[in-house]
């Protein structure tokens, strides 16, 4: 009896002195009273004594931990000793003798509640720090458009305000919020849901207090100054069909004279050049990214600019260049530079000399001619149809090229990141193609010869197949030279 005594105290260490005495003492009556003689049959009756030492620990732990919630509602325990009965109630509940199947099926459960109810807080938190970038978002926007609407700036402000002003006001049920979720998980473990007890010192309940009404103010000013900017028309300077925007949109026409140079320097703007009666240039855009247009002698030079750096709002805006010009117009030079927009080239015109960069963008043309021609695109790939290109180099690094209807005179036409498909189209001089991730199809094509090669994915020359290479009339005046990198090369 005295060996399973002193191991028992030997694992009860962590109680204090005189607990652990009074637990030594009455298990040693108990064991006296029922006459167990041996170590055997101690064990029998009450298991191993580091058994019975985490139950007994694991009880205590319980006790301890409510005796805590009720002592004083204005003192907390010290961390530190609440998640060591916590862990001394999980080695308790080891100890029960109810099998390892049922208490991985407890751990389990109790792990999957605190991921869920923890996934929901951190959503709420979240939140609340979403709105507070927002207002702070929309204050900055609304400061920046006081410059040229004040009203829609007031309103903005405003909007802005009473969004912080709400989140200030969140910010200590956020806190209560987290403060719960710790008690909770404890509580779990404990297994005694009796009550909710919270704890908050004097001096937190006074920083929080002046917390809420900080924000109750902030967003009394922000509701007043939105009033104020409601009431000077400031919805009317706003898209709410297309978006809720900071800047209004702007729409105007600018009539042109003789266009013999077209000079286009454009960001987040879509650019069409159509057909019409009249030369002109129809703008529509937000106001914070004006659009000059600006015409000396024959040269046309068409600019977005750029006014502030934050823009807010729900939805798309639209932005558009539309150029009008006579169909059969003659140019000396086309220029075009998109930082993100399409380009659209949709009026029977003939170039001399044609320059084309998108940084993000599509490239159309229909019935368009140039003589000589550089075309990069960074993003968007091209579609050219009844288009005819002479000495042109086309660079798509991520998009494919589609060509229908159309006469390639020498160039060369590249892509490092998509398929390129010709329909129809006649190649004359050589005309250098290459893909280095995507296949090349042509179909219906008219030359003379040609000089077809694939690294990865074989070649077909109408019906012939092979897996690297095949030529036909390879020194024709009048011939495509097709290499995929990466590819499958087919002329059907």
């Amino acid at each position: 009896m005295n060996e399973y005594l002193d191991d028992l105290e030997r694992y009860l260490a962590a109680l204090p002195d005189d607990d652990r005495a009074d637990i030594i003492s009455y298990y040693r009556e108990y064991i006296e009273d029922a006459d167990l003689g041996d170590r055997a049959a101690i064990e029998g009756r009450l298991g191993t004594a580091k058994h019975l030492a985490r139950v007994t620990l694991a009880d205590a732990s319980v006790k301890a931990q409510e005796q805590s919630n009720g002592d004083d509602q204005h003192t907390t325990a010290p961390r530190r000793d609440k998640w060591r009965n916590v862990w001394m109630i999980i080695l308790g509940v080891f100890a029960l003798p109810i099998g390892v199947p049922m208490i991985i099926a407890l751990i389990l459960i109790f792990i999957a509640a605190i991921i869920v109810v923890g996934a929901l807080i951190l959503s709420l938190v979240a939140i609340v720090a979403s709105v507070f970038i927002i207002g702070v978002a929309a204050v900055i926007a609304g400061v920046t458009a006081l410059f040229t609407e004040w009203a829609t700036g007031v309103l903005f402000i405003g909007a802005g305000l009473v969004a912080i002003g709400l989140t200030l006001i969140a910010v200590p049920g956020s806190i209560a919020l987290v403060r719960w979720f710790g008690q909770w998980v404890a509580r779990m473990v404990r297994s005694t849901y009796k009550r909710l007890s919270e704890r908050y010192h004097v001096e937190g309940l006074k920083m929080k207090g002046k917390l809420m009404i900080t924000g109750l103010i902030v967003a009394t000013v922000g509701a007043l100054m939105m009033a104020v900017g409601l009431t000077n028309q400031a919805e009317t300077n706003m898209t709410w069909a297309d978006g809720l925007r900071t800047f209004s949109t702007t729409e105007r026409n600018v009539s042109l004279g003789r266009v013999d140079r077209l000079v286009v320097n454009t960001s987040d703007y879509d650019v069409t050049v159509r057909r019409g009666n009249d030369r002109q240039v129809h703008v529509q855009g937000p106001s914070n990214r004006p659009v000059t247009v600006k015409q000396s002698g024959g040269t046309v030079r068409i600019a977005s600019h750029v006014r502030g750096w934050i823009q807010l709002g729900i939805g798309t805006m639209t932005e558009h260049i539309t150029v009008t010009l006579p169909a059969n117009t003659h140019l000396s030079a086309l220029t075009a530079n998109l930082g993100d927009g399409n380009l659209d080239l949709d009026v029977p015109m003939t170039v001399a000399s044609t320059t084309i960069a998108l940084d993000d963008g599509r490239l159309t043309t229909k019935e368009f001619t140039t003589q000589s021609g550089r075309i990069t695109l960074n993003d968007g790939g091209a579609n050219l149809t009844d288009t005819k290109l002479r000495n042109t180099s086309l660079q798509s690094d991520d998009g494919g090229v589609t060509v229908t209807n159309s006469t390639l005179t020498g160039g060369r036409y590249h892509t490092d990141d998509g398929r390129m498909e010709f329909t129809n189209t006649r190649f004359r001089n050589v005309v250098s193609v290459r893909a280095e991730d995507g296949s090349i199809t042509m179909a219906s094509p008219q030359t003379d010869g040609y000089v077809l090669s694939a690294e990865d994915g074989g070649v077909s020359l109408f019906g012939k197949h092979n897996e690297s290479s095949i030529t036909h009339k390879a020194e024709a005046a009048n011939r495509v030279e097709a290499h995929a990198s990466d590819g499958h090369v087919t002329v059907k």
